[in-house]
């Protein structure tokens, strides 16, 4: 059985990058599944190290506003 996903619901990723000691986000498939969850319409929480976030931050600005929650390990 399927579980659907509310809108109301955090989609949350404990790292964002291509592997999980890395700090690339370059082939990332989290990234594209967060991407794919905020264009839906979804909320998405993402925790990550400073240096990631940065990147982050220059990649999405704030596209996405509040339904995009970046956390700092």
């Amino acid at each position: 059985m399927k579980k659907k996903i509310g809108k109301n619901e955090v989609i949350c990723f404990d790292y964002i990058t291509y592997k999980k000691e890395s700090i690339l986000i370059v082939e990332s498939q989290q990234l594209e599944m967060a991407k794919l969850f905020l264009e839906g319409g979804y909320q998405v929480e993402i925790t990550e190290r400073r240096e990631v976030i940065t990147e982050l931050l220059t990649l999405f600005g704030d596209k996405y506003g509040s339904r995009l929650q970046l956390i700092e390990k």
